[in-house]
């Protein structure tokens, strides 16, 4: 590992929540412990991930419990199975080179039904500074950059829709300028990821769908 790069063990929290003795939700989160040489960026981007699982976990505890415990009694009350809920926050390390780290996080919940939902986060630091980076940041000498890389994803996307006509909403081109968000992004060693959440421009089968673009 490079001086300059951080060095990033991966943490773990679990809880379960019961009702009469009955498992309502299943909490769970990996998420990541930062060491780096700059004691202020350590401490700042630490405490940033240990108050986004905290977050999540009193929402779990909250707003998801409250919900399960009344969908077991309305099962119970109408002799219906009770389908355990499932909360989860996994962030995974995508770059961590040249000062930089990227990472995203995945947040799961399971509320009954067909099938759960998925909403990622992403973050992108400046590790000299402690700051995070916006995406602009990455393309200083493009004063149009959006317009830049949605060129490049609707490219890629009229790509994938001539291998799979079912990838996509019929109106994808549309629905990728509509819905580009320049939060929702990461860095790889091949470029930069755009992502887009579930169903903002796909069926729930193509999961998150993400383009690589280049600066």
């Amino acid at each position: 590992m490079h001086r300059e790069d951080a060095y990033i063990t991966m943490r773990e929290l679990k809880r379960d929540f019961y009702y009469d003795d009955i498992l309502m939700i299943s909490f769970s989160s990996s998420y990541p412990q930062l060491r780096y040489r700059r004691k202020e960026t350590e401490k700042r981007v630490n405490s940033w991930y240990l108050f986004n699982v905290r977050r999540f976990l009193r929402y779990t505890e909250s707003v998801l419990f409250r919900m399960a415990v009344e969908q077991y009694k309305e099962a119970i009350k109408n002799d219906f199975p009770f389908r355990t809920f499932s909360a989860v926050l996994n962030y995974t390390i995508t770059y961590n080179s040249d000062k930089l780290l990227s990472l995203y996080g995945d947040r799961y919940e399971y509320t009954g039904g067909a099938h759960g939902s998925t909403k990622r986060i992403s973050d992108t630091w400046n590790l000299t500074k402690g700051r995070l980076l916006p995406l602009s940041s990455f393309f200083p000498l493009r004063p149009n950059y959006q317009e830049y890389i949605i060129n490049q994803i609707i490219e890629q996307a009229n790509a994938d829709m001539q291998e799979n006509p079912y990838i996509y909403f019929d109106n994808y081109q549309e629905l990728i300028k509509e819905n580009f968000n320049p939060q929702n992004y990461y860095l790889t060693g091949e470029g930069i990821v755009i992502y887009f959440q579930q169903y903002e421009i796909a069926p729930y089968a193509t999961g998150i769908p993400e383009f690589t673009v280049k600066p």
